[in-house]
């Protein structure tokens, strides 16, 4: 009769012993997690609130969209766009990102100097200097390139979120905003099957000021983005009921920080 007693007493002493260990082990995983989180807040707070960089570069394409107008639809056909020649390269001169709450909530700002390019596809030279925007169907050669070149100065203003910023390499990225750009320059180049080059300057009754919606989504270096035109590509009181507003989406490679 006592063996059962001596075992139940050995039974017991395990068992306390067993639920200290734990205990123990559950304290210093506690330990560790609040370790980990002060580390973490520690670092955050050391990040410098403002970060610039300078000469990130986007590459994409440019493409139109008529979002009014009251001509036919052959009219729109003129301006229809070769999308895959229809690049465009913006030089980012500076991008500040401002830290709103721990740099998961920021606010970016900067000034870019974009180079767009619309390819057409079909045979019409667009006047440089005339009171309307004038369309010319040149039939007697044949164009291999096509092409009016945009010169600009934009700045984005955009409110953005990281899901990791102490972990730039495994971060998730979105932000969304707008951006304001001011047209410096207009030429259209023209090269035919004959290799002759032609090229013009002026004003082509653009639109001397661009503003829309720009948003970027990307996870660790690779970041895609896209901008939405609010304001005509050409004059609206000169564009003859064209309607076209610019559109653009590509992609940058090098990464904010």
């Amino acid at each position: 009769m006592m063996f059962w007693r001596y075992d139940l007493l050995i039974l017991m002493f395990c068992s306390m012993l067993c639920l200290g260990l734990t205990a123990q082990e559950s304290d210093t995983l506690n330990l560790s997690i609040l370790e980990e989180v002060n580390t973490d807040s520690i670092r955050l707070s050391e990040k410098r609130r403002m970060t610039t960089r300078w000469f990130l570069v986007d590459l994409g394409w440019n493409t139109l969209s008529q979002t009014y107008g009251n001509v036919p639809q052959s009219y729109y056909d003129t301006l229809d766009m070769n999308v895959r020649k229809s690049l465009h390269i913006g030089v980012n001169i500076f991008r500040q990102r401002i830290s709103l709450y721990r740099h998961r909530l920021n606010l970016e700002y900067g000034f870019a100097l974009d180079f767009q390019r619309y390819e057409l596809k079909n045979q019409f030279t667009i006047s440089p200097y005339e009171n309307f925007l004038t369309l010319t169907l040149v039939d007697t050669v044949v164009f291999t390139k096509n092409r009016l070149k945009i010169t600009s100065l934009s700045i984005p203003l955009l409110l953005e979120y990281e899901s990791n910023p102490l972990k730039m390499k495994k971060s998730f990225h979105v932000s969304f905003g707008g951006y304001v750009g001011f047209v410096m320059g207009a030429k259209q180049k023209q090269k035919t099957e004959e290799g002759g080059k032609a090229s013009s300057k002026g004003n082509f009754n653009l639109s001397n000021i661009q503003y829309g919606l720009q948003s970027e989504i990307g996870f660790s270096y690779l970041t895609f983005f896209a901008r939405y035109g609010f304001h005509p590509l050409f004059i609206k009181s000169q564009d003859r009921g064209y309607g076209f507003t610019p559109m653009t989406f590509g992609i940058r490679l090098v990464p904010f920080y």
